[in-house]
Formats: structure tokens, sequence, C-alpha cells
């Protein structure tokens, strides 16, 4: 009796192992297309396999999931597919950078649009406490700066060392998003963990306009 049932159970537990191997096998291989559908920014064939099965949070070889990787390419047509299928929005790459972090980096406004009109969290930050509104502000991006602003980003924000969105803008010496800032109520004279002001720091940059700018709005 127990050779009659092994030799009916053993194929069957086979096969079944088979199938999941099987099946596995064919997820990955999605995964793998997916993950190449949006590093070449296809839309249409990357909602072809996300409608097949494959994981919207794939992770391609830099440890960024699709939405991050989107994002950072500054492409809205996939980041919206990608939230539509159920993207995590507040996804984290390897050093904790959301995706509106890295849409702000990479200076895709219109990806930083989305994002905040898809409920990003505005004010979240990334391993070395960096927001979007401080990477939009260090690359001269007013635009960004600005709806970042307007949708509740702290501009007093500082990171692990202290420096704020303003210190940022001031050292790159990027005076349109000086002025923003400024005129949004930026503290014109807080210190880092060095107690550099912005000041100090667009002078050691060698950002004379800046310099001028910022004593003109007090800065000591």
């Amino acid at each position: 009796m127990k050779r009659v049932l092994a030799s009916v159970v053993l194929p069957i537990i086979l096969l079944s192992l088979s199938h999941y191997a099987a099946c596995q096998a064919g997820s990955e291989s999605l995964n793998d297309q997916l993950i190449a559908a949006v590093g070449a920014e296809n839309t249409a064939l990357a909602k072809q396999l996300l409608d097949k099965g494959a994981s919207v949070e794939a992770k391609n070889s830099d440890g960024n999931t699709m939405l991050i990787a989107a994002s950072s390419d500054g492409n809205p047509a996939m980041v919206t597919l990608l939230l539509e299928h159920g993207a995590n929005i507040e996804a984290k790459s390897e050093n904790g950078s959301t995706p509106l972090i890295m849409a702000a980096f990479y200076r895709n406004t219109e990806v930083v649009k989305l994002l905040l009109a898809k409920g990003a969290l505005v004010r979240a930050k990334n391993s070395i406490g960096s927001t979007a509104l401080a990477e939009a502000s260090q690359n001269g991006n007013p635009d960004a700066v600005k709806l970042l602003l307007d949708n509740g980003a702290n501009i007093n924000d500082k990171d692990i060392g202290g420096i704020t969105p303003l210190m940022l803008a001031a050292f790159a010496g990027k005076t349109d998003v000086v002025k923003l800032l400024l005129a949004n109520g930026a503290k014109v004279n807080s210190r880092n963990e060095e107690d550099k002001t912005a000041l100090k720091m667009a002078m050691d940059a060698g950002r004379t306009d800046v310099v001028a700018l910022l004593k003109e709005h007090g800065a000591q």
C-alpha cells in the first residue's frame, strides 16, 4: 500500500515543485523585462508587463524601485502608470531617498508636481537628512522650490550637518532660489554644525552676487 501511495504522491509533489519553479522563473523574467522597459522609458511595454504580473516593486541593479527610477528619469507618464498599479510612493533608495527627493534632485519639476498631487510626503528625509526642498534648492530649481513650499515643505529644515536649503542655494550660487527662499521666510543667519551661516558659505564659494543679496537681508 505504501508503495502505491508513493508512486502516486511523489509524481504529484514533483509536478507541483516544477510548476512552482516555472512560475518563479516566469515572474523573474517579467520583472527583468519591466526593469528594462522602465529604463528605456517604454510606457506601453511596461503596462503590458505589469498587466501580465510583473512586480511593480521590482528593483533594478541600483536597488531602486521602478517608481524611483521613473521619478529620477523625469517620466510623468511612467510615474502615473506605476502609481496606478500600486507603486509605493514612499519607497526608499539605498540612501533613503524617496521618489519625490529623487525627482527634485534631478530637476524633474513635472514629476515633483505629480508626486505631490498624489500625496507624497513633502518633508520626507533621506539618510543624511536631506529633503526634496534641499535638493531643489541646491540644484537651482525655483519652480520646484515654489511647488514644495506651497505644499508644506519646511523652509528652515536642517540635515544632519545642520545645513538649510538657503545655505545650499547660497553655496551653489543659485541666486533665484536664494531670493525665493528669503522672500518666503528663510532664516538668513541660521548656523550649521560648523557654525557657518549662508553668508559665510557663499563667501567661501566666491558667490559675490549671493553675498550682496544676503547682506541686503541682514546676513551677518
